[in-house]
C-alpha cells in the first residue's frame, strides 16, 4: 500500500480522496472569481475633460476645475484619465462635480467605444 495521492488503497479510498481534492479546487476557484471579476473594474483616475487628457502640457492649459469645466461648456468630453489612457464617461452631467478631481471609481468599461460607465465613486 503506498500513501501517494495516486496510488491505489485496498479499499478504495483513492477515488473519494481525488473526488475530495477536486471539490476542494473547484470551491477554491469559483470563490475566487467574484473577486477577481469585481476588481477589474476598480481603478485610481482624474475626471478631467478629452482635452486636457491628450494635451494638457504642450497646449498649456489650466487643469483644474474651472478649466476643465469651461471646456466642457465648449464641446469637450469628460473622461476618466489613469496618466495614460482616457476613457470618456456615460454620465456626463453626473461627472461634473468631480471635474479635476482624483477618483477611485468601480466601473465598467466597454472596450470597443472605450466609454465608461461609473458604478461607484469616492475621492482620493
Amino acid at each position: 500500500m503506498n500513501d501517494s495521492l495516486g496510488s491505489k488503497r485496498a479499499d478504495g479510498s483513492t477515488k473519494m480522496r481525488n473526488h475530495f481534492i477536486n471539490g476542494i479546487l473547484i470551491a477554491i476557484i469559483a470563490s475566487a472569481a467574484p473577486l477577481a471579476t469585481a476588481n477589474d473594474g476598480l481603478m485610481d483616475a482624474t475626471i478631467t475633460d478629452s482635452l486636457c487628457a491628450a494635451n494638457h502640457k504642450s497646449l498649456r492649459l489650466s487643469c483644474d476645475a474651472t478649466g476643465v469645466r469651461s471646456r466642457i461648456r465648449a464641446g469637450t468630453k469628460y473622461v476618466l484619465w489613469d496618466g495614460r489612457y482616457a476613457y470618456v464617461l456615460s454620465d456626463q452631467k453626473a461627472a461634473d462635480q468631480w471635474a479635476a478631481r482624483k477618483v477611485r471609481v468601480l466601473a465598467t468599461l466597454d472596450a470597443k467605444t472605450r466609454q465608461v460607465r461609473i458604478i461607484s465613486i469616492v475621492a482620493r
